[in-house]
């Protein structure tokens, strides 16, 4: 089994953080999630790293996942979340990088899943987006596919920042609904400074009769548009456990890259993410 780097999933602490989000989804879901559980997972599927990514709009929770970073060498990045549009932007990158585990803080999200145009011109946000490039930090662009083309936009405007696109932009795959998602993702990929993320897939699909064939023409669209050299894979779990057990969504984003030449699969599995995230395996 060839060496993998999850760069995409999420633990959580429900006895520390509220999760709103997680009330509608009593199981599997609604109980806390550690490195601990992920660590036997991730070894059988040869997964030598991982990044691990905020599920919540609360710098509590990003100094929480810098504890869990510190503590546990399967977890080598982290992606957290600051206000990008406060004024004390920086002086908040700054109190994360120095708080127990700031030294694996690779990136910030920011969630712009419900944002209308208007956000994603906002100046205050393409300020925050300058202030990751300071600091070296990638941005995890969250987003829907009617909103690719803002998003298009907002790259744009911070042309020295890093971007990672994930869930692929979150196409409607149960709907099949691939040519609008095709062709506004297109327009994004020709962004150098933006990578996307083989992830989520399974939740945009039907969760109980997915298969990897059904994934199949969302994949080679990102392939294609980004090349391997700027895809990565992502288990999106605990969240990818509403479709299926980790092993299984693991190999099917590995089926998807099957055809691929071995340094292309190297890119997608490793190279990727270690870029994306200045990432340190060895």
């Amino acid at each position: 089994m060839t060496p993998l780097i999850d760069a995409h999933h999420h633990i959580w602490d429900t006895r520390r953080h509220r999760h709103a989000w997680l009330d509608k989804h009593c199981e599997p879901l609604n109980r806390t999630w550690t490195p601990a559980d992920l660590a036997p997972l991730a070894a059988a599927e040869g997964v030598v790293a991982t990044v691990v990514v905020q599920a919540l709009p609360d710098v509590d929770e990003t100094l929480f996942l810098l504890e869990q970073a510190e503590a546990n060498p399967l977890v080598r990045g982290v992606v957290g979340y600051v206000d990008l549009r406060s004024s004390r932007v920086v002086e908040e990158i700054e109190g994360l990088l120095a708080a127990p585990g700031g030294r694996w803080l690779r990136g910030v999200r920011y969630n712009l899943m419900a944002a209308g145009e208007s956000d994603f011109t906002d100046p205050t946000l393409v300020a925050g987006l300058h202030a990751l490039a300071r600091f070296d930090l990638a941005f995890d662009l969250v987003t829907t596919p009617a909103k690719l083309d803002w998003a298009t936009r907002l790259v744009d405007a911070a042309p020295n920042t890093r971007f990672v696109l994930d869930h692929a932009g979150n196409p409607d795959i149960a709907g099949g609904a691939i040519t609008p998602w095709a062709a506004t993702i297109t327009g994004l990929a020709r962004r150098p400074n933006v990578d996307c993320k083989l992830s989520g897939l399974v939740t945009r699909a039907d969760h109980r009769t997915w298969t990897a064939a059904e994934l199949r023409p969302f994949a080679d669209v990102v392939l294609s548009r980004f090349t391997p050299a700027r895809v990565a894979l992502g288990s999106d779990w605990p969240v990818c456990l509403l479709a299926g057990e980790y092993s299984l969504v693991l190999n099917a984003y590995r089926e998807l890259i099957d055809d691929l030449s071995e340094a292309e699969r190297g890119d997608v599995e490793l190279a990727t993410a270690e870029r994306a995230y200045r990432l340190d395996t060895a």
